[in-house]
């Protein structure tokens, strides 16, 4: 049975998504910061890295969205090679939220201290 995709199912893939990976960087973050030594420390940290690792290798593993006219568009290819080059816009709209990521991090570390 084939279900057709949604507006609203997409909405909250992205939301779930969003969700999901500020928790994970909020909680790595958070490893990082109290840098406590014993292995439970060292095991959360490498969860996590391997998981936001994942999910970075994922992304740079989608194409490119195509032109609408179908011509004269730019090849489909990864959003970021392996060696940081790719698509400019893309890699802008991860460099900005990457840093709004970060602000948002901050501002919570903040608040708890």
């Amino acid at each position: 049975m084939e279900h057709a995709i949604t507006l609203e199912t997409c909405r909250q893939a992205v939301g779930e998504l969003h969700d999901s990976l500020k928790r994970t960087a909020s909680l790595y973050s958070l490893t990082l910061q109290h840098g406590g030594c014993d292995e439970d420390q060292e095991e959360m940290r490498q969860v996590l890295s391997e998981a936001l690792g994942t999910a970075r290798a994922k992304l740079e593993a989608l194409p490119c969205q195509p032109s609408p006219a179908g011509g004269g568009g730019t090849p489909e290819r990864p959003l970021v090679g392996p060696r940081g080059e790719g698509d400019p816009a893309a890699l802008a709209l991860l460099e900005q939220y990457s840093e709004l990521l970060l602000k948002s991090v901050e501002k919570r570390l903040d608040g708890k201290t």
